[in-house]
């Protein structure tokens, strides 16, 4: 992680000034945007949970104050839209705008409780073919948790 924010502020030419005692002081268990645990492990495969380094205001550098941990979902997230963008996908969401939303105390807002029509025939298509809710969860890159709901709920119609 700090390798990995030291060569991206050389190549983009942001300042840098974080050293490891600093990043092991932000240490948390639990993503503070999407409230989701974070996976500490060693195996070098990037999954949502994975920690990730963010910038706050992504005007400034990777320097103390201005980094906190996230997940990687968070984080690209972040990185991908802007907060307008966010704002007109909110207010689809919530007109109802094509998509399943299922209640669940573990995804506190509408953008985390969805599920599209097209995830949904994805993960319909893998039921009838015997993958079991973790192979859906990781072949249609939704959380096991969501997977297991819709399946409780829905699974006469399901199959």
């Amino acid at each position: 992680m700090l390798k990995g924010a030291e060569s991206r502020a050389e190549e983009r030419g942001r300042e840098f000034n974080l050293d490891l005692d600093y990043i092991v002081s932000l240490y948390v268990e639990v993503c503070p945007i999407l409230g989701i645990d974070l996976v500490w492990d060693n195996t070098g495969q990037i999954v949502h949970g994975s920690p990730s380094l963010d910038r706050v205001n992504n005007l400034k550098g990777y320097i103390k104050g201005n980094v906190q941990i996230v997940s990687h979902r968070a984080n690209s997230l972040k990185r991908d839209y802007l907060l307008v963008e966010w704002e007109k996908i909110k207010r689809y969401m919530e007109s109802g705008g094509g998509f399943v939303t299922i209640e669940d105390e573990h995804f506190k807002d509408p953008v985390s409780k969805v599920l599209t029509a097209e995830v949904i025939l994805e993960m319909r298509k893998a039921r009838r073919q015997g993958e079991s809710a973790e192979e859906i969860a990781w072949g249609c890159n939704v959380p096991l948790g969501l997977v297991g709901r819709y399946l409780r709920h829905f699974e006469v119609d399901f199959l």
